[in-house]
């Protein structure tokens, strides 16, 4: 009997698992719905067997698709919630999700919770030396600098971000374009040059994937249509 109710037990843990990774798996695609029903299925089967971790990371997982979904109120809860327990935990991957509150709260219009939330971020992700994760926080910081004007603190945050995705080559998700659209928007208000940056070779990068700049922006800087044909 013992052996049979912990196979039954193993089998829904790795039950939750799997759901958990196919509503990641549909996120991806921009399924939110399927994304959102295997995700809660995932946490209700955790919260039944009292799975502490999974349980958080799930409502990190459905705070991720929320914040696409626009639906920030949400996605706050779910990982201020998920962040504190993580926090009272040590554990500093949970931890570090103030890259995600930062850009929410950002979101939101709350500029200093984004600021702190930011800042937090880039002290952990210095401490642990992994330069492409430092890129995102020093992002963030730079945007929030541009939106209140601040161009010349913009340009500090923006410039170190920039030099990191270049030296890396970091454009997975249009990392290195989005960086060095905002880099040039700020040198361009500062009336600095900034030719140095060749947008048609980002664009032509095959592997890239362009979420978040918009045609207009571009056409600020190059003042033509012509990085359209790549």
């Amino acid at each position: 009997d013992a052996l049979i109710q912990s196979e039954k037990l193993n089998y829904k843990r790795d039950s939750a698992a799997l759901l958990h990774s196919l509503g990641l798996f549909y996120s991806k695609f921009k399924e939110f719905d399927k994304a959102l029903s295997y995700l809660n299925r995932s946490l209700a089967i955790r919260k039944e067997l009292g799975l502490k971790n999974q349980i958080e990371w799930s409502k990190v997982g459905l705070g991720l698709i929320y914040w696409e979904l626009g639906n920030y109120d949400n996605a706050i809860e779910l990982m201020e919630s998920a962040h504190s327990y993580f926090i009272k935990l040590g554990d500093t991957d949970g931890m570090d999700l103030n890259y995600n509150l930062g850009a929410l709260y950002n979101s939101k219009g709350l500029y200093q919770k984004a600021f702190d939330n930011y800042e937090i971020c880039l002290r952990i992700r210095k401490e642990k030396g992994n330069p492409d994760y430092i890129s995102y926080p020093l992002s963030g910081l730079g945007w929030l600098y541009f939106q209140k004007q601040d161009y010349k603190n913009a340009l500090k945050y923006l410039q170190e971000a920039y030099d990191i995705c270049k030296e890396i080559n970091l454009q997975g998700w249009g990392e290195l374009l989005g960086i060095s659209v905002l880099l040039s928007l700020t040198k361009k208000q500062l009336e600095m040059p900034f030719d140095d940056i060749d947008f048609i070779t980002i664009l032509n990068q095959s592997e890239l994937i362009i979420y978040h700049i918009d045609n207009y922006n571009l056409y600020q800087l190059l003042e033509n249509t012509s990085y359209l044909e790549a």
